[in-house]
């Protein structure tokens, strides 16, 4: 029995619908066919196992496979997780002609009339050590709402593996003119590969020497206990100004709030929304995200936000020197802060942590349900409840990670 699923209509929506099943190799050729259907420089030929196309004397040979739902799980929700299944044919065959023309392994989403096509770059999953008979290679509604919303998207995956994802409009180009251009050119991205060649990544990094750092320059959130997370936020800020970061490209919200509505760390002026930097330990199936009220008044305002998610691992201070501690109650009565601290404080705070890897996440309007679920909070010391906020689920995060850096 078919089961309903995530799709992406020719207007960029998602809906809940059936896929439908088609001969993928057939919608191609029919599509190519009537895309050049006036250009005379043009060939496509269907072969029995794979399309051949001559662009005045370039020659490509596209293997094709349809993009469908992954299929239920009684533990967890797919709805928004598709894939082809690659035979192991593919990679035969691609041995025998890769030396003369380009081969390219695709991916054909077809709902009601809207077409994307994937690349999913054949190189890695050529390696000898990924056993192809009928294998699965994934693919997420956020790929097909970003090609929809971008002309074309590319992602890497956890097994590093790239996805470039095209809506079909844009394919002639993207084979020709910009296949291999970053990100649709989002000078975002391009802002935080310079950030990120900075990062202190597999440094360890010891928080009473954070906290001494931060004293010195006298930041503001020097005395929170979660340095971690406020250490982050210091040295992005110091990069932001070191790569010399347009202002209007990206930059802190002063005083941590623009619109009142809306409590995220950093705005973007050029692309008009909001992001918000995490330190989060890399062991966590879950990082705590914003209140609810922020993350839906950023959704509606500005149709998207963004988690810039730095992973890292992490000591508990009590299990290493004990001196994390020490030099943050030291600092707190530098500055003139008497109230007594406690035992859960002492017992809690992290000594020691390792910046791992960065994710950024995007949270939009197709994926916004499935990303984030509520997170408990409970109580303020005075006995009042905290405002509801969400949890962002590490489990899902790839229908929403738009840029990785791994070092």
């Amino acid at each position: 029995m078919a089961t309903m699923c995530e799709q992406v209509d020719s207007y960029g929506n998602v809906v809940n619908d059936y896929d439908s099943k088609f001969d993928a190799k057939t919608i191609l050729f029919e599509f190519l066919t009537e895309f050049y259907k006036q250009d005379k420089k043009v060939q496509v030929y269907k072969e029995k196992k794979f399309i051949r196309m001559n662009n005045n004397g370039k020659e490509f040979i596209f293997f094709a496979a349809q993009i469908s739902y992954l299929g239920n799980s009684p533990t967890e929700d797919r709805s928004f997780k598709k894939r082809i299944q690659i035979p192991s044919y593919w990679r035969d065959l691609t041995k025998n002609f890769e030396d003369e023309v380009t081969v390219m392994w695709l991916g054909i989403y077809l709902f009601q009339e809207n077409l994307i096509i994937s690349d999913f770059i054949k190189d890695s999953y050529m390696l000898e050590k990924n056993k192809l008979n009928n294998s699965s290679a994934h693919i997420y509604i956020n790929d097909l709402y970003q090609a929809m919303n971008n002309r074309y998207f590319k992602r890497i995956d956890t097994k590093g593996n790239t996805i470039y994802s095209i809506r079909s409009v844009y394919f002639h180009d993207y084979l020709f003119q910009s296949r291999y251009e970053e990100e649709q050119g989002n000078r975002l991205f391009e802002a935080l590969d310079q950030i990120n060649s900075k990062f202190p990544f597999k440094k360890n990094l010891f928080g009473h020497e954070c906290y001494g750092e931060m004293h010195k320059n006298d930041y503001v959130n020097t005395i929170q206990t979660k340095w971690n997370g406020f250490y982050l936020e210091f040295i992005f800020d110091r990069l932001l100004k070191e790569c010399n970061i347009d202002v209007d490209l990206l930059s802190f919200v002063i005083d941590g709030k623009m619109d009142r509505n809306i409590d995220l760390d950093l705005y973007s002026k050029e692309y008009d929304f909001f992001s918000d930097l995490k330190a989060s330990n890399i062991d966590k199936l879950e990082t705590p995200g914003n209140d609810k009220e922020s993350i839906i008044s950023a959704l509606e305002k500005h149709k998207k936000l963004w988690y810039i998610i730095y992973q890292h691992e992490s000591e508990l201070d009590k299990n290493i020197s004990g001196e994390t501690f020490k030099a943050w109650e030291s600092i707190r009565k530098e500055r003139g802060k008497v109230k007594p601290t406690s035992g859960k404080q002492k017992n809690q705070m992290v000594g020691k942590i390792r910046f791992i890897n960065m994710l950024v996440l995007e949270v939009n309007r197709a994926n916004c349900r499935d990303v984030l679920k509520d997170f408990n909070q409970g109580v303020n010391s005075n006995g009042q409840k905290r405002k509801a906020k969400f949890s962002i689920d590490k489990r899902n995060i790839e229908n929403f990670v738009i840029y990785r850096c791994n070092i």
